[in-house]
């Protein structure tokens, strides 16, 4: 009996197992379709991007680089692609994005492998209109090309209010751009600048502030224009080390004194050094200089045969870092990424 009993107890024992084994499984498949609604409830709530208000989306985007944009952010949802197309975080997120130096750099001779060791041939490029005359050769006009604006992409602009000397200023100097205007500018002493506004295509003359301070024993100034965003800057070399800054509005050409830069104390004590303003990286706030030496009879040369040593000076806290460039880089351009081309603009 006691065995009977014994074999009976594990007959109920397994048949108790199996059925809390079916029961297991039945409200496991009755709870895994609740657990798996419920995880769809949660993480629709932690990716619904649309559901964010706009505010905090533009300030998230706004500093975002513009390659990530352009890469991947605009495809993440409707809401998103409709907002980056936007006139207003277009030039929203221009204004948050950083400013670098492109460097200019002109070489019209190349080398050629042709796949076999140690032969390297050089081969020479001439600008265009050079090959046949050996001579640059350019009309004596401005024509403004536009693309994708209307049947007549190519339109000149009018000169015939300018003197001889605007216009020589036209084609001998190179222009600076700002935001939607360019600029004629001499670096020594001129009494005006030429603006062209690219909206109306109106080029007009803007006087020089009449204040500006001179060398003493010298009859010129040497002026030094940057553009500073959407302003045209203007720096004056009051001594050797320090500089008045000043800024003109395109629209209307008034000038505005801003401060001043005062690198004596820092430089005063290098007889035959010379510092020359290269371009603003943050408007108006830190400005790159390149630092020169000047040998006894007057010519300028680099610091080193190897490298440029330039300074980036901070105007507000008054400190500057130096660093290195390569000695043949003479002229530099300020740039952002932005996403102005896309459409909508």
């Amino acid at each position: 009996m006691n065995s009977v009993s014994t074999l009976k107890t594990i007959e109920e024992e397994n048949k108790s197992k199996m059925v809390g084994k079916r029961k297991c499984s039945y409200m496991a498949a009755r709870t895994r379709p609740i657990y798996f609604r419920r995880c769809k409830r949660t993480m629709s709530k932690t990716i619904k991007f649309e559901s964010l208000p706009d505010e905090i989306i533009l300030e998230i985007l706004v500093r975002v680089p513009a390659e990530d944009i352009y890469n991947s952010v605009k495809v993440v949802c409707r809401k998103w692609y409709k907002m980056i197309h936007t006139r207003n975080f277009i030039y929203t997120h221009l204004h948050q994005q950083p400013h670098v130096l492109l460097a200019q750099y002109s070489c019209y001779r190349f080398l050629i492998s042709r796949g076999k060791k140690d032969l390297i041939e050089t081969l020479k490029i001439t600008p265009p209109l050079i090959f046949i005359s050996q001579k640059y050769q350019r009309d004596d006009c401005i024509a403004v090309l536009t693309v994708g604006v209307d049947k007549d992409w190519t339109r000149r602009v009018r000169m015939q209010h300018l003197c001889c000397e605007g216009r020589n200023l036209l084609f001998k100097q190179k222009p600076l751009t700002t935001d939607g205007f360019v600029h004629w500018v001499r670096d020594a002493y001129s009494e005006y600048v030429l603006t062209l506004n690219l909206e109306t295509e109106i080029i007009t003359p803007f006087l020089v502030p009449t204040c500006l301070p001179r060398h003493e024993g010298y009859t010129e100034l040497m002026y030094r224009y940057l553009p500073m965003g959407k302003y045209l800057s203007l720096l004056v070399d009051v001594t050797r080390f320090s500089w008045e800054v000043w800024k003109m509005k395109p629209e209307s050409g008034e000038w505005t004194k801003m401060f001043n830069i005062d690198l004596e104390p820092e430089f005063a004590s290098s007889l035959y050094c010379v510092l020359t303003p290269l371009g603003w990286l943050k408007f108006g706030e830190e400005l790159i200089f390149s630092v020169r030496r000047v040998n006894g009879k007057g010519n300028k040369r680099y610091n080193s045969y190897c490298t440029r040593i330039c300074i980036a000076y901070n105007v507000r806290r008054r400190e500057y870092e130096p660093f290195e460039l390569a000695p043949n880089l003479d002229s530099f351009l300020v740039h952002r990424n932005s996403l102005v081309w896309l459409d909508g603009c």
